[in-house]
């Protein structure tokens, strides 16, 4: 048994198995032909591998995740545009899941929780949305793809609590992506290379040096009254009369 690290992606048509019960065989046929031939050249561009279809559902694999990322936001462009002038009956719309991990690969057949996760996050996807793991977001070129976090999920079959991303399209959303981006790579600049902050050490040596020379030179008044005090009980020394309280010997 063979085994890479890949990324998965499966898709998946809104509102299909309602579909079935009212469309007749050749509908559905006609259907599934119309999506295959509307997103497969998509596959092929970004050098995505189809490795079997479910009905109205795809699986395909990629080597880069970033490929698989902008496969997936071009997909939802190309549906938006077939989409247009359809009445809501005709509309075709896909959830899309993605995830990377390393996969077991045995006679042509990819299995293995990166591509259990990978079908669960698909599952949780909104219609017409792209959505990916933390594993896919660490790795792809993350200034090729405008994201939002949708939150930590916790998917069936899963032992572990699993991070969950979002394509962003609305112009806004990446603007601001962008601007968190850019603040992220300025903050990511006060830390050195064995990942310590170097600014807030700067910023804490700056205050003890400060807190000492506070002390010190509180110290030195201190001191200096003490040296006074004495030299006037050796000499018998009293200060001039005021609302201050008058030392023993006087």
């Amino acid at each position: 048994m063979q085994t890479k690290h890949l990324t998965i992606m499966f898709t998946d048509m809104k509102g299909f198995t309602s579909r079935t019960s009212v469309h007749t065989r050749d509908e559905l046929e006609k259907l599934i032909e119309l999506q295959e031939k509307l997103i497969s050249p998509i596959f092929k561009k970004l050098n995505g591998e189809i490795v079997k279809t479910i009905g109205d559902a795809f699986m395909v694999v990629f080597h880069s995740p970033t490929n698989a990322v902008l496969c997936g936001i071009k997909i939802q462009d190309e549906l938006i545009k077939y989409n247009r002038e359809k009445s809501k009956d005709e509309l075709l719309e896909i959830r899309i899941g993605i995830n990377s991990g390393e996969v077991n690969i045995r006679e042509g057949d990819y299995f293995g929780e990166p591509v259990n996760v990978a079908s669960r996050i698909e599952s949780i996807a909104e219609a017409n949305e792209v959505y990916f793991t933390d594993s896919v977001y660490l790795s792809m070129n993350k200034n090729e793809i405008p994201s939002a976090e949708v939150g930590v999920r916790h998917l069936k079959g899963i032992p572990d609590n699993i991070k969950v991303y979002r394509v962003i399209r609305d112009q806004n959303e990446i603007e601001k992506a962008k601007s968190k981006r850019r603040e992220m790579a300025n903050s990511a600049n006060k830390f050195s290379k064995d990942g310590k902050d170097i600014v807030g050490k700067r910023e804490k040596n700056s205050t003890v040096k400060i807190t000492r020379m506070i002390l010190f030179f509180i110290g030195g008044i201190v001191g200096l009254v003490l040296l006074i005090v004495i030299v006037m009980w050796i000499f018998k020394i009293c200060p001039p009369q005021g609302p201050w309280m008058m030392p023993p010997w006087c």
